[in-house]
């Protein structure tokens, strides 16, 4: 029995010195990759978000950028939950002491249960950082010795509490084969079943909060509907008449008003088309060669810039037919084309580019012109002051009063384009804001029109046009911002950096991150850049575009 006694001790002792090695790991660093991480992110402002050296603690707080940094493949409520890995350590360790005091089956069962239910808990925080990706695929880092010794500690931990659990299974046998035992031996019958109940509920915890990273684990990689951004009938050469143009990473979708249909674009080689919303049915090609593409508010009729001309034509949606007369270059002042967008009372068409007078063969400089769709009548004509360059992307705010318009100026800063974001009164053509942005930027207005988030370095910042006023900034992207989207219910955000592959959804109340799809991405950490987002009008689902690898996803946020 004494021999018995001190094994027990001795285990007790291991198992708390096993807590202490974990805990003591889970301080030293984890990851490091000053290389790796840096060659993608570069010597700009985003270097100095992620450190050459993380440890556990650093990644618990750090923030999701830490967790795309250092490992891709998991959601960010792993490193929020990484506190749990220490006090489950000290739980565990406090239910071995109890071991010590000769109790019943009863509570030793309990405490058992329990004990396996933290051990789970603490394997699946743990599992996903041993063998998941350290980093961005061509960009792994290294893991450190403070993982090791971390991993080290569980795993001596799991080994000591389970001889304990058998040396205790064995005195707990011999001792029901003895004859003399006194009711001393063992507490009251009624403090036994409280004990037991107490612990059995605090197994509700470990098992609850296991259950619930297990689905977002699963969830942030689940596909609702998946289907190719280009069908056979939407390739025809990339020879264009006589000219031959290139072929940019540009890849755009939108969802129709009524939800039921999407309509994806590839780049200026490739014609538009159209899909069923859930069954990924190819619907329609529109054979107009296409540069950017906008879809009037009622989902009835597409705008097509014209590559070759830089001017629009007005397909119907339902037929593919021309809807009205074509356009030609000399209806638009303008040197160069590249984006439009279509006004919410559907009357009206601009068109972003470089700005270029009648008959002068000078740039103005990059702006906007506004045209009436079918009589093709210019109406106003909005100008950002900036030489050179032109704008990338334009959009209405949705009370159809102002009218955000972002691109790059033809000077640059550390080898780097310039960018910058316009916001003109829609009637006047009066600039009403002006801010910084990124050289080829996104901008999404709040379905309100008070609000203007604008993708700026490494953050998104949302801004109040009218008191050019920042009201909020998300900074939890490791590279530059492509793509973003605000939902039609205005509570959420949807944004993505340019290498990552990774879509985060976050408030826009509070700039709190909700989710992290990671559909883009594989089981080895390969990603390519999220081209463009959209909501469908209930802000239920959401549509990315991943043009490297020719694929779009609808898929659903867990907020």
């Amino acid at each position: 029995m004494l021999l018995s006694k001190r094994r027990t001790t001795f285990s007790t002792v291991v198992i708390a010195a096993a807590c202490v090695l974990l805990i003591a790991g889970f301080c030293l660093p984890w990851f490091s990759s000053p290389d790796a991480i840096h060659m993608l992110i570069g010597d700009g402002p985003f270097r100095q978000s992620v450190p050459e050296q993380v440890s556990g603690l650093n990644m618990l707080f750090g923030g999701t950028v830490y967790a795309v940094a250092y490992a891709p493949s998991l959601v960010p409520e792993v490193f929020a939950l990484l506190w749990l890995l220490p006090v489950c350590a000290l739980l565990i360790t406090g239910l071995a002491l109890a071991e010590l005091l000769d109790l019943s089956w009863g509570t030793d069962c309990a405490r058992w249960g329990l004990s396996t239910l933290l051990f789970v808990l603490m394997g699946i925080l743990l599992g996903p950082i041993i063998i998941g990706p350290t980093g961005p695929a061509g960009y792994e880092g290294n893991r450190l010795f403070g993982l090791w010794i971390t991993f080290a500690g569980f795993l001596l931990l799991l080994l000591s509490r389970s001889l304990l659990v058998v040396r205790t299974v064995q005195k707990r046998s011999s001792a029901a084969q003895e004859t003399k035992q006194t009711d001393q031996q063992t507490p009251p019958l009624s403090r036994r079943r409280v004990l037991s109940s107490l612990l059995s509920l605090a197994a509700i915890a470990p098992l609850g909060t296991g259950s619930y990273l297990l689905r977002r684990l699963w969830a942030a990689r689940h596909t609702l509907e998946s289907f190719p951004l280009l069908t056979s009938s939407q390739q025809p050469p990339a020879q264009i008449g006589n000219e031959v143009f290139p072929v940019p990473r540009m890849g755009r979708v939108a969802w129709s008003s009524d939800g039921k249909r999407v309509f994806t674009f590839a780049n200026v080689a490739y014609y538009p088309g159209s899909r069923d919303a859930f069954s990924g049915t190819h619907l329609r090609t529109y054979l107009f060669p296409t540069q950017d593409f906008a879809l009037s508010l009622d989902s009835q009729y597409l705008a097509l810039l014209d590559p070759r001309r830089g001017t629009p034509a007005i397909v119907r949606t339902q037929d593919g037919i021309a809807a009205a007369a074509s356009w030609t270059q000399q209806v638009l002042a303008t040197a160069a084309t590249s984006c439009l967008a279509w006004s919410p009372d559907g009357k009206r068409i601009a068109i972003g580019g470089s700005l270029q007078k009648p008959n002068v063969p000078t740039i103005e400089g990059a702006g906007l012109l506004c045209y009436d769709v079918f009589s093709r009548l210019n109406q106003q004509t909005y100008r950002t002051g900036v030489p050179g360059g032109g704008l990338r992307t334009v959009a209405w705010s949705p009370n159809g009063r102002y009218l955000a318009g972002a691109g790059s100026a033809d000077v640059r800063e550390n080898g780097q384009l310039l960018g910058y974001v316009f916001v003109w009164e829609a009637e006047s053509g009066q600039v009403l804001f002006k801010a910084p942005a990124n050289s080829w930027s996104s901008i999404a207005w709040s379905p309100e029109s008070h609000h203007l988030a604008v993708a700026h370095e490494n953050i998104v910042e949302v801004w109040v046009p009218s008191s050019g006023r920042k009201s909020l900034e998300y900074h939890e992207h490791l590279t530059e911002v492509w793509s973003l989207a605000w939902s039609p219910d205005g509570t959420h955000i949807a944004s993505a950096s340019d290498a990552d592959g990774l879509v985060h959804v976050w408030e826009t109340s509070t700039g709190r991150l909700r989710y992290l799809y990671q559909g883009h991405v594989s089981s080895q950490g390969h990603a390519s850049t999220v081209t463009d987002i959209s909501w469908s009008p209930n802000s239920a689902y959401l549509l990315t575009c991943d043009e490297q690898h020719n694929v779009v996803h609808i898929w659903q946020p867990q907020i």
